[in-house]
């Protein structure tokens, strides 16, 4: 009887190394709105091994994730993103923007989107460098 018992300690004990490795691997973060205000229950799903979560009432997530895992952050009336893990991250912050959607409801011409491309990648880059002088990555 004495082997079983032993045998089930071990069994367990790896269980939770393992376990705690696999979230040592994770990434966290905050996602916030273009208004910096924090997002509440946004999806966020690690594509490469389809795990799901959630952020909290403070924008805050933790996921795992390696890298070369692709994340992405959506809830209703936000546009997606999606971020390839690169470098070994710990934290990965995220603001999402209010869908822009083309007013006429027509497609848009190549050069009409690569307009609109340019012009978010501006907001985003403004959005960005403002949340750091804001301080609104505090992930405590």
């Amino acid at each position: 009887m004495k082997p079983l018992a032993i045998n089930i300690v071990i069994w367990i004990s790896t269980l939770t190394a393992f376990g705690v490795t696999a979230q040592e691997g994770g990434v966290a973060g905050r996602i916030v709105n273009d208004e910096f205000e924090y997002v509440y229950r946004a999806k966020v799903t690690n594509k490469t091994t389809r795990e799901i979560t959630h952020s909290d009432t403070e924008g805050h997530y933790q996921i795992g994730a390696s890298v070369g895992d692709t994340l992405t952050f959506e809830i209703i009336g936000y546009t997606p993103e999606l971020r390839i893990i690169d470098k070994n991250p710990d934290v990965v912050n995220i603001i999402l923007m209010d869908k822009s959607v083309n007013d006429l409801g027509t497609p848009w011409t190549e050069r009409q989107y690569r307009r609109a491309h340019r012009r978010i990648e501006k907001i985003y880059c403004r959005l960005y460098k403002e949340a750091d002088n804001k301080n609104i990555w505090n992930n405590k």
